[in-house]
């Protein structure tokens, strides 16, 4: 059995910080950096960790991946024992709900177009919708998507959700599968991505599925950029189909400073800031499950546990 060890590695991050919260979390243990090589240990804390350290660290129990998202990490050829394990929120949600709410409520009350209009030395009362004609549709109904509707439903927006798998939630119309995603979108004034991005989702908004949402719809992409197809929501725009686009992920990043998604007048982005990986929470968690295992809990129990042939 591999040493009581854990080794971090986060190449091109300065893992100093890290080490110093999980020296107070977990004193006594034994606390590596990952450089190149076998390092004999249980577990590992991982962001876009090299094919190089996976090969050589076949005896990990459990990889700690620091982000939510574990698409990269399943492109990686996985030792067959590792369990991996992503984060289930640990403050992302709040950030995400901070991020949906500010953007949704911009987009309703048409505060772009107020801005513009202040700075043109207009003053005009600009016809506003009310909430309940701005359906809201989360793709997605993990721990991200959840806290999100939770919190929309505080503003009274009429509410879809879709998943893969069939949920229910309060004060939310659920739907899932693939059959009955084309009744969900047609129900989205404005749609937020929070889904996985798996083989079977990439480019799942594209040229067809985009045209199912309400012409003037909104799309709000917080998830992984190759869930939309670029050029499909780039065409829904300028042909008048779609309203607006908010953007925090790409296919491509950074985004070319000369890419046509910067320049389009209907499109806002940022720079994949929606939600960030808070030091001190993350560590507590990660901490705490690590304390579980050492008092001989199960890891395949563990929150956040991925399928790796779902691939979330």
């Amino acid at each position: 059995m591999a040493a009581e060890r854990l080794v971090i590695c986060c190449p091109g991050f300065d893992a100093t910080p890290w080490v110093q919260r999980f020296s107070q979390a977990l004193p006594g243990l034994d606390i590596a950096v990952w450089e190149r090589g076998h390092v004999d240990a249980r577990w590992a804390v991982v962001w876009k960790a090299p094919q190089g350290f996976w090969d050589a660290n076949p005896q990990l129990e459990v990889a700690f991946n620091m982000g939510a998202g574990v698409d990269a990490l399943m492109q990686a050829r996985l030792p067959e024992a590792t369990i991996v394990v992503r984060l289930t929120d640990v403050g992302m949600g709040v950030q995400m709900a901070e991020y949906c709410l500010h953007m949704v409520t911009r987009i309703a009350r048409r505060f772009a177009d107020y801005e513009a209009q202040w700075r043109d030395g207009a003053w005009e009362d600009l016809k506003i919708d009310s909430a309940e004609h701005w359906p809201v549709g989360v793709m997605g109904l993990g721990a991200l998507g959840q806290r999100v509707l939770q919190s929309l439903l505080t503003l009274e927006y009429p509410l879809q959700g879709w998943s893969r798998t069939p949920k229910t939630l309060p004060g939310v119309q659920c739907f899932h599968g693939m059959d009955q995603l084309g009744t969900f979108l047609g129900a989205s004034r404005i749609v937020i991505v929070l889904m996985p991005l798996t083989p079977e989702t990439h480019h799942v908004l594209n040229a067809q599925t985009l045209r199912q949402l309400p012409k003037g719809a909104h799309v709000i992409n917080l998830a992984r950029g190759p869930l939309l197809d670029a050029d499909a929501l780039l065409a829904s725009l300028d042909d008048g189909h779609l309203g607006g686009a908010v953007l925090d992920v790409f296919e491509q990043e950074p985004l070319p400073a000369d890419h046509a998604l910067r320049r389009h007048p209907l499109v806002q982005g940022t720079p994949h800031i929606s939600a960030r990986t808070r030091l001190k929470p993350t560590v507590e968690r990660m901490a705490a499950q690590i304390q579980s295992l050492r008092s001989g809990f199960s890891a395949d129990q563990l929150e956040g546990v991925v399928n790796r042939t779902r691939g979330y």
